[in-house]
């Protein structure tokens, strides 16, 4: 992983831009706190601005803090900080920006901070990947007893699982959407599959998820890379076939081992 994950010319950018657009917050609700002083001063009472502005320090704040939460959701983009994280980690991060108060204010040590602690957190990560890969593709109870493929992933990731509710099927035309949903949780698991192999993280547009989504604007139904073989399907599955079993084996290896299996 990089140490360069963002310039510090990109930093000074931020800080000055996010910094001007504090102020020009500020100044703007000023204005309109004037405009209503000035205009109720020759007795209109019930006047309030275009923006229905009834409490203007108070609304000031609040966009204030949306500012602040919007600055970091852009600084968690910009420094590829979201192709590093787990699914965990990605959706605490997205939690803390839903409540601003708790979000530190955007400096240089603020986000030289928020990059070391990225970094820090390196030597961690792989074992983070490789437990949630796990999670993410050991079929649970309801998906064994359907599909017979995900019968033989029962203690342990064989050469094939089906996964559910992955895509929607077109209502128009011929094809499949991707969602949502799994977004994070299929470039953790290539992610994953990158570092065992002693590999870097691919970047965009070579995460998984992008390539999911190019082949399904595509109208194909099936997608390759090295580590996989993908079938996409009308009923919403996904085929996913290993093409690196030693690497699957070492997944089961370290976050498989707890399982209780019986014996042979």
């Amino acid at each position: 992983m990089t140490k360069e994950i963002v310039t510090h010319k990109t930093i000074d950018q931020i800080i000055n831009n996010y910094t001007r657009a504090q102020e020009l917050c500020v100044a703007g609700f000023t204005m309109l706190s004037d405009c209503e002083k000035c205009i109720k001063d020759i007795g209109v009472e019930y006047f309030h601005t275009v923006r229905q502005v009834y409490n203007i320090e108070s609304e000031c704040k609040e966009v204030m803090q949306k500012m602040l939460s919007d600055t970091w959701r852009y600084i968690l983009k910009k420094t590829r900080a979201t192709e590093f994280m787990t699914q965990k980690r990605y959706e605490a991060f997205q939690k803390s920006l839903e409540n601003p108060k708790e979000l530190p204010e955007i400096t240089h040590d603020s986000i030289q901070n928020f990059i070391k602690n990225i970094l820090d957190a390196a030597p961690d990560m792989l074992n983070e990947f490789i437990t949630e890969t796990f999670d993410f593709l050991h079929p649970g109870h309801w998906s064994i007893e359907r599909y017979k493929t995900n019968q033989k992933s029962r203690y342990e990731l064989k050469e094939k699982v089906i996964k559910t509710y992955v895509f929607r099927k077109l209502f128009y035309g011929p094809g499949v959407e991707w969602r949502h949903s799994g977004s994070n949780s299929m470039n953790a698991m290539n992610n994953a599959f990158h570092l065992i192999d002693g590999r870097e993280i691919p970047k965009y547009p070579n995460d998984l998820e992008t390539q999911l989504r190019d082949a399904c604007n595509k109208k194909e139904m099936g997608l390759e890379t090295e580590y996989f073989k993908m079938k996409f399907f009308l009923n919403g599955n996904l085929h996913i076939t290993f093409k690196r079993m030693d690497i699957v084996q070492k997944i089961n290896k370290i976050a498989g081992e707890n399982l209780i299996k019986p014996q042979e």
